[in-house]
């Protein structure tokens, strides 16, 4: 299973790209989910701070919520991130380099009219942005996965740091770069 590891002094989870995941269950308030993925969610941010353990594995996900129905984050093997939402899949230009730390922020901001845009922000910088996204999920009360897809495919391997995800919040790059300049010596920078 998903171990706990000291890396050059910074604990974080080591998922081996095989059959471990971290993942929220769906956790519950009362009879509301608060890590709720319904069909009206459009504005979320994921964020994650992770580092490979030698090559990236093609389609092995970073952070899957909903399955196909919702959104996904997965590497490809050149190190570029392929990101799915609800039925529109797309590359980043850039690759991640391996064998590093890099703390992403992807970042959905909803316009109300089922127009969305995906920003993911690394280390604080811009690193992609897709606009006019025309999904909404439609996977309701999403476990979120990081490591794989659901709990047996598509698994990558890494290095998993401090994780999080806000609802209703889409963190600016100004945002994002508060929280990489706070957590970053704590991973090498």
């Amino acid at each position: 299973g998903t171990t706990i590891v000291d890396l050059s002094g910074t604990q974080c989870l080591y998922l081996d790209g095989v059959n471990d995941r971290a993942y929220t269950a769906n956790v519950r308030n009362g009879s509301t989910n608060i890590w709720e993925a319904a069909t009206n969610l459009v504005t979320f941010t994921s964020e994650i701070w992770i580092r490979s353990n030698g090559s990236w594995i093609r389609n092995g996900n970073i952070i899957n919520m909903g399955y196909n129905g919702a959104y996904r984050n997965r590497m490809n093997r050149n190190g570029t991130i392929w990101s799915y939402y609800s039925g529109l899949a797309d590359s980043t230009a850039s690759s991640l380099a391996t064998n590093t730390w890099h703390h992403l922020v992807f970042s959905m901001t909803g316009s109300g009219s089922n127009y969305s845009t995906m920003n993911i922000y690394r280390n604080g910088t811009l690193f992609d942005s897709r606009s006019g996204i025309n999904r909404n999920p439609n996977y309701g009360y999403a476990t979120r996965f990081f490591g794989g897809y659901g709990s047996t495919s598509e698994s990558q391997r890494f290095y998993m740091g401090i994780a999080r995800h806000y609802e209703d919040i889409a963190l600016t790059q100004a945002e994002a770069a508060a929280n990489f300049d706070l957590e970053k010596a704590n991973y090498g920078y």
